[in-house]
């Protein structure tokens, strides 16, 4: 499965963070580096299994396991609406 993120939700850098702009639900999230990286995955041709390696790659570890992060993140991407039924 693969995941996209909405193409009206705007994404502003500020600083190690990333801002995104739903103009449907009229609200701003802060996204952490983590979820900053996911998101830039979310464009349809990344599955989970490659986002988690994307992520330990990022982050330069080989011990973390950051598969339950990446659905975390994934899950609230989802809950608030901002990826691509």
């Amino acid at each position: 499965m693969t995941y996209v993120s909405r193409k009206d939700v705007r994404a502003t850098e500020v600083e190690q963070e990333l801002m995104l702009h739903d103009p449907i639900a009229k609200k701003v999230y802060v996204l952490n580096p983590t979820a900053r990286v996911i998101w830039s995955l979310c464009d349809g041709a990344h599955t989970q299994t490659q986002m988690n390696e994307a992520v330990r790659s990022h982050f330069q570890t080989t011990t973390l396991d950051v598969s339950q992060d990446v659905q975390n993140a994934l899950n609230w991407l989802r809950d608030y609406q901002l990826l691509e039924q």
